[in-house]
């Protein structure tokens, strides 16, 4: 009879992941597509990394983030509706939509220009892939459907061949942009539950086949199993906020140490380490207002001899909520 220690142990399972340590602290990183792209760009923010997620918003198919890549690169138009009055930028989350097309279209432009900034600058590109099921509207796949009645919608779940073609065409054109950057692909481990289960698991199915067949025929593209880290590692519906389909705040964060310690250099491990640190001792509230002065007076020589050693400064949770990458 094992003992009950044993058997606790063969409940977790250790997923190996090969190290490739490529990201120091003084990279600059591109982070596109689902929510999941946004938590992590958010947490290496935090740490003080140079670190920007496209402010088109949360992207969850390959056909979005292709048509996206294109309009930042000025090859390709955003594709408008008009619905009761309002301009809707299918391509996109809701908030690209406005009464006055010049208005939308200036936004737009305003955008891509900033996302072409930052990825052409960027040192790392990361993708993240969220579901393989899109909607059309008038013959053309969207973004999102912006709250426009889902009758007027179709819904269809993308093949292989075209994954492949879209991940081809997002690569070619990032090349384009920055023939030097390093590209990661990476799956959401966000459940897409309102596709019911089953359509959840084939979604993720089909978006493993594809990008792994890709992948393979392109080895300069790295992939990150965030995806399978949550599944394999943390199989646990504790793992999960309420809803049951986006990941707590400690599996983030368990995903995100797995980044770190796989892509992590030397210096950034280190960096890392003392940022976290720093950031704990940031948050720490005194309670008087004396208590305030003193606690600052001893804390600011510490922030100065990080930002003498490191050339970066952590950045407190309020400060990234005060002034976010962008709104969704």
């Amino acid at each position: 009879m094992q003992s009950a220690e044993a058997l606790k142990a063969s409940l977790h399972i250790d997923f190996p992941i090969k190290k490739n340590p490529m990201l120091n602290h003084t990279d600059s990183l591109f982070f596109i597509g689902s929510c999941f792209s946004q938590e992590i760009s958010t947490k290496l923010r935090r740490l003080g990394l140079a670190s920007y997620c496209s402010e088109f918003g949360t992207l969850f198919t390959p056909q979005s983030i292709e048509k996206t890549i294109k309009v930042i690169a000025s090859k390709a138009d955003p594709f408008i509706q008009l619905y009761e009055g309002v301009y809707h930028a299918m391509d996109f989350p809701y908030k690209f939509q406005d009464t006055q097309l010049e208005t939308l279209i200036s936004l737009i432009g305003e955008v891509g220009n900033k996302d072409a900034h930052k990825l052409r600058t960027a040192d790392h590109v990361f993708i993240t892939l969220g579901t393989a099921w899109y909607y059309t509207i008038e013959k053309q796949s969207v973004g999102n459907c912006h709250k426009i009645p889902q009758s007027l919608f179709s819904k269809q779940i993308a093949k292989t061949e075209e994954i492949k073609a879209s991940l081809q065409s997002i690569l070619s054109e990032i090349q384009l942009i920055n023939s030097k950057a390093n590209v990661y692909f990476t799956i959401s481990p966000v459940r897409h539950l309102r596709d019911g289960l089953e359509d959840n698991n084939r979604s993720k199915s089909v978006l493993k086949a594809a990008l792994s067949e890709f992948i393979e025929a392109n080895p300069s593209v790295g992939y990150f199993p965030a995806f399978e880290i949550v599944s394999e590692e943390l199989k646990d519906y504790r793992f999960y906020k309420a809803d049951l389909m986006h990941p707590s705040e400690f599996a983030i964060e368990y995903v995100f140490s797995r980044l770190i310690e796989t892509l992590g250099s030397e210096s950034l491990l280190r960096f890392a380490d003392e940022a976290q640190k720093l950031l704990r001792k940031m948050s720490h509230q005194p309670t008087t207002e004396v208590e305030q002065i003193a606690w600052k007076e001893k804390l600011n020589p510490q922030i100065l001899q990080f930002q003498n050693k490191w050339g970066a400064t952590p950045v407190q949770e309020e400060a990234l909520q005060k002034f976010p990458p962008h709104a969704y």
